[in-house]
């Protein structure tokens, strides 16, 4: 179906895991004609779980999509998985959202994991909407519960349903709006100006339509979240909230050249599929394209690309090909090596993606079947490309392939996927704290021509930079004093030598400048330059002295009021910083059985396995934690050391010898 640019709304879904997101992505559907049923999590039939594993596990792991129509909007639906370990996913999925719903428990009620997806909408500046799942089950909460989300967010909420029978298996919920817009009304003039003004003149009540535009013109600018109550799995309360879904459709004025990014790449036998959010202009069959990519170094590549093929959803999963406009979710294939970020039509910076957090884990990888080393490295290349946070990587000299993780969901995950999807079995090393290096001076090397045996000179500084920011690789010489192939060389060989830093793990931080060079116009080559470089950046990172940094983790601990003192002591164990317990100042009781507090810390990521652990035996099981990525921190010595995998250019006669063994 198509649909005009200013009727598409890109609408997301997430919340705590069990608060019922993936349930509730299923009533819409069905409720809009999308899906022939309600499927459920615990049969396996969703739409959006469509995978067997997700399936069996009950979770969604990977960004799926699926379309409805209401009326004349059209709405691309974007099931996010609910687990911390896949929050790399949940935040790719949220840069190309226009809107988002937030699914809390009316039992449950805020969770860790729903105050830090708080905050990542809150950085992001979508508009949400609130729905209070679940109104149906003992202990329902409604007043209280929108008490508790006003504490956490910076503007007002405002309630558009209310409930009755709270609690029971009869709980329905009612739309104020079509019932009490008066109401509604005066609650949205205490912060808004324009109604505020009509009530002033005596134009009160305001028509509906004035009523309807200042609500989604509030919405839009972030400035209120309406807030619906009802049960995703008995279909009460969901009709107001799939009424208000206009409020976040953007108007769409975008006109220009095509322009999109890849978020989400899909490996299948017919090849590669690439989900593509377009900014401005068209796809479709067979269009040629400028594909923009970052490297590694820093630099933007860019190439011509054919793409064959353009799909749209139009019915739950399904999609047709026909061509992509502002605002379409397409799935476009014919682009053989496409990988998650890359950029079609133009560069353009992307915020979003330069907040994501590395993974603060690493894990060798061993195929349980020798035989199967070399399948293992293919598989783990295509899912590198799926989820470029992976990184899978294999080393030449010991033969070892290693991979990030955010957690052990997540290498769970990976491992039956390899078992499933190739037929490997794998095992897992002990995941450890994938550390870092950080540049803390300045440091310089230069040596004759010829030095060390090689027909080139290239003299390098190294200084500190940004610890988020790229590796950059300047010249101070000329453009023209060395061939461009030799510059390659330099950079090329710069940007994999700093994988290992003084203490053997990887530099961040860090800004390389080429400050001397020379050649034999007969006699060098590019192997020249690039057996030198380690042994001169060696000298120059040395010089200028590194620091090794640790991942840390940001915590939300839900905890037993009556186990509070061993969990603040286990945390302490654990070296956690900046721990902000509140107690009692929630709605939740501040004494008895039920009574419930909130830690909030950054903890080492390497001891975030343990607590969850620990945690559980301390509470009963009743203690709730979540984690994401916080950056990395300096950590006090002595500094650990990774045992070197390269030919350790920090020793050159050591590194001379290796090279002449070749």
């Amino acid at each position: 179906m198509d649909c005009h640019p200013s009727q598409l709304l890109n609408l997301g879904v997430v919340a705590h895991v069990d608060a019922g997101k993936t349930t509730l992505t299923e009533r819409l559907l069905y409720a809009a004609g999308a899906s022939d049923r309600v499927g459920r999590v615990d049969h396996g039939d969703t739409v959006t779980d469509n995978d067997e594993l997700e399936r069996e596990r009950g979770i969604t792991i990977r960004t799926a999509v699926a379309a409805l129509t209401l009326g004349d909007l059209q709405v691309n639906l974007i099931d996010t998985p609910g687990h911390t370990d896949f929050v790399a996913e949940v935040e790719r999925a949220m840069a190309v959202l226009d809107g988002v719903i937030l699914v809390v428990s009316a039992v449950e009620g805020v969770q860790a994991h729903t105050r830090m997806l708080i905050k990542v909408l809150l950085r992001l500046g979508l508009p949400f909407l609130i729905f209070i799942n679940k109104i149906d089950r003992v202990g329902a909460r409604d007043h209280d519960l929108i008490t508790e989300l006003n504490r956490l967010l910076p503007v007002p909420t405002l309630p558009l349903a209310a409930a009755t029978a709270l609690g029971t298996p009869a709980a329905s919920a009612r739309s104020l709006l079509d019932d009490a817009p008066a109401q509604v009304a005066e609650q949205l003039a205490g912060f808004d100006d324009q109604l505020l003004g009509e009530f002033v003149a005596n134009r009160w009540p305001p028509t509906t339509q004035l009523l309807i535009d200042r609500l989604r013109s509030m919405v839009l600018q972030c400035a209120v979240h309406p807030v619906f109550l009802g049960s995703a799995l008995a279909g009460s309360g969901v009709a107001p909230l799939i009424a208000a879904l206009p409020l976040l459709a953007p108007d769409r004025h975008s006109t220009g050249s095509a322009h999109g990014e890849v978020f989400k790449v899909v490996t299948t036998p017919r090849g590669r599929l690439g989900y593509v959010r377009i900014d401005s202009g068209q796809l479709g069959r067979r269009t040629r394209i400028d594909r923009f990519r970052r490297t590694a170094e820093g630099t933007i590549e860019q190439d011509r690309q054919l793409i064959t093929d353009v799909s749209r959803f139009h019915r739950g999963g399904e999609t047709s090909n026909e061509p992509a406009g502002p605002g379409d979710i397409a799935v476009i294939s014919g682009i053989r090596d496409l990988r998650i970020g890359d950029q079609l039509g133009a560069w353009q910076p992307n915020a979003a993606a330069s907040g994501f957090r590395r993974p603060g884990l690493e894990a060798v990888v061993t195929a349980r079947n020798a035989a199967d080393g070399i399948a293992l490295r293919e598989a783990l290349r295509i899912l590198t490309d799926e989820d470029p946070l992976i990184n899978a990587r294999f080393d030449d000299h010991d033969q070892r392939l290693t991979v990030s993780l955010y957690g052990e969901v997540q290498r769970q995950v990976i491992a039956e996927r390899l078992r499933r999807e190739y037929g490997i079995a794998v095992a897992f090393s002990t995941p450890t704290p994938a550390y870092l290096e950080q540049v803390i001076g300045t440091g310089t090397a230069d040596h004759p021509f010829a030095a060390f045996g090689f027909a080139a000179r290239v003299g390098l500084r190294v200084e500190p930079a940004p610890a988020d920011a790229p590796l950059r690789c300047d010249r101070e010489v000329e453009h023209g004093a060395l061939p461009r192939a030799f510059f390659t060389a330099i950079t090329e060989t710069v940007s994999t030598a700093l994988r290992q830093g003084v203490y053997g793990w990887p530099v961040i931080g860090c800004r390389v400048v080429i400050t001397a060079t020379d050649y034999d116009s007969v006699g060098s080559t590019g192997g020249d330059f690039r057996n030198l470089v380690p042994v001169i950046l060696a000298e120059a990172l040395s010089k200028a002295g590194t620091r090794v940094c640790e991942p840390y983790s940001s915590i939300e601990v839900d905890v037993p009021l009556d186990a509070a003192g061993p969990v603040l002591a286990l945390l302490g164990r654990l070296r956690a910083a900046q721990q902000q317990p509140r107690f009692g100042s929630e709605p939740s009781p501040a004494s008895g059985p039920d009574a419930v507090g909130t830690i909030e810390a950054v903890l080492p990521t390497g001891n975030t396995a343990e607590l969850e652990t620990r945690l559980d035996a301390l509470t009963a099981g009743r203690g709730v934690v979540a984690a994401q990525p916080a950056g990395h921190r300096p950590m006090g010595r002595p500094w650990p050391r990774r045992a070197r995998t390269d030919d350790n250019p920090y020793q050159p006669a050591e590194y001379l010898r290796h090279l002449s063994l070749r």
